[in-house]
C-alpha cells in the first residue's frame, strides 16, 4: 500500500511539474489529501473483510464437525479426534473405553409421534449423555439414534458404572 502511495505521488509530481508552480503544488496537495483519506479507508475495508472471512471460516469449520440437531460432534469429527487421542494415549497406563449407545424403540417414536418428536428425543438424550460423562470425554452422534462415547477409565468396574450411569440418566428423564 505504501508503494502504491509513493508511485501515485511520484506520478503526480512528474505529470504536473511542467505546469505553473501553484497548479503543480495544488495537484500534489490534492494527491496527498486523497491518499491520506483513501489508504486508511482501503486498509479499513480490507481489515473488516478479513475479519468477516475469518468468522465465516470458523462457522464453516464448526458446521463441518458438528451434528446440526444435537450440537454434538459428528461421525467424521469423532473419528478424527478418537484417532488423535489413541495415538497420544499410552493404553498400557490409561484405559480408554468406547460406548455405542442406541436408543431403544426409537423408530416407533418417529412412526407414532412424527419426526419432530423424534428430533426432540435425540436432543434430550444427547443433553443427558453429555451430563453423564466426565469432562474431556468425546461424545458424538453417529447417525440416526446411535451415539458414540469415548472416555478414559481406571478399572473395568468404572467402565460398567459409567455405562450404567448413562443408561440410568437417559431412562430416568423421559422426554
Amino acid at each position: 500500500m505504501l508503494f502504491a502511495t509513493t508511485v501515485a505521488l511520484a506520478a503526480t509530481w512528474l505529470t504536473t511539474r511542467h505546469l505553473e508552480a501553484s497548479i503543480h503544488y495544488q495537484a500534489l496537495l490534492t494527491s496527498i489529501v486523497l491518499l491520506v483519506l483513501i489508504v486508511p479507508a482501503c486498509i479499513g475495508i480490507i481489515g473488516r473483510q478479513s475479519i468477516l472471512n475469518h468468522r465465516r471460516m470458523l462457522e464453516v469449520t464448526h458446521l463441518a464437525h458438528t451434528d446440526e440437531m444435537t450440537g454434538l460432534a459428528n461421525r467424521r469429527s469423532f473419528m478424527q479426534e478418537a484417532t488423535e487421542r489413541l495415538k497420544s494415549t499410552n493404553v498400557e497406563l490409561d484405559g480408554i473405553a468406547v460406548f455405542i449407545v442406541d436408543l431403544d424403540h426409537f423408530k416407533s417414536v418417529n412412526d407414532v409421534y412424527g419426526h419432530s418428536a423424534g428430533d426432540q428425543v435425540l436432543i434430550h438424550a444427547a443433553k443427558h449423555m453429555e451430563k453423564a460423562v466426565p469432562h474431556g470425554s468425546l461424545i458424538c452422534r453417529l447417525g440416526g439414534e446411535e451415539f458414540a462415547i469415548m472416555l478414559g477409565y481406571r478399572s473395568v468396574l468404572d467402565v460398567h458404572e459409567r455405562a450404567e450411569e448413562i443408561r440410568r440418566r437417559i431412562a430416568s428423564k423421559p422426554c
